[in-house]
């Protein structure tokens, strides 16, 4: 898995229906410093597992499967409870990596997240060796799919 590509300072994941739409230096820098970086999907979807950028630690696979362990996917309050938000309601991939990922890296106020980080040494939010901060980035710009919404 990407998150344990150990031995780079970032590494960018895309899927075979993202169409680059520029230079991915700047995503491997701004990832280096310990940002994960996603971008909302073309359907609605508030982040897609699709295109993601991250420097590589084994600890945040560890986190993720030590997550999945402990939180159950409901289908009408997300994974651990946490909710859809900013989605109104379940949306496309909610119960699998969107979701997942989604409620992982931007529900860090979650007692499941909050344990899962804890447990292989991560502050979700926090700068440093030990910390991973997550942002979103422009989907017109770094996971371009559909095109309905940009210009």
């Amino acid at each position: 898995h990407a998150f344990a590509l150990e031995g780079y300072d970032a590494v960018v994941y895309l899927d075979n229906d993202i169409e680059v739409q520029g230079d991915l230096t700047p995503l491997l820098r701004c990832a280096a410093t310990g940002r994960m970086l996603s971008a909302a999907g073309g359907i609605g979807e508030p982040l897609n597992v699709g295109m993601f950028a991250v420097r590589p630690d084994r600890r945040l696979l560890d986190a993720a499967v030590n997550f999945t362990q402990s939180a159950n996917y409901d289908e009408r309050t997300g994974w651990g409870r946490a909710g859809f938000r900013p989605s109104g309601g379940p949306f496309s991939g909610a119960e699998c990596g969107q979701g997942l990922w989604h409620t992982l890296f931007f529900k860090h106020w979650n007692r499941y997240v909050k344990a899962a980080f804890a447990s292989v040494g991560l502050q979700l939010g926090a700068a440093g060796k030990d910390g991973i901060r997550a942002a979103a980035v422009d989907m017109c710009e770094w996971n371009y799919q559909l095109g309905g919404n940009c210009v």
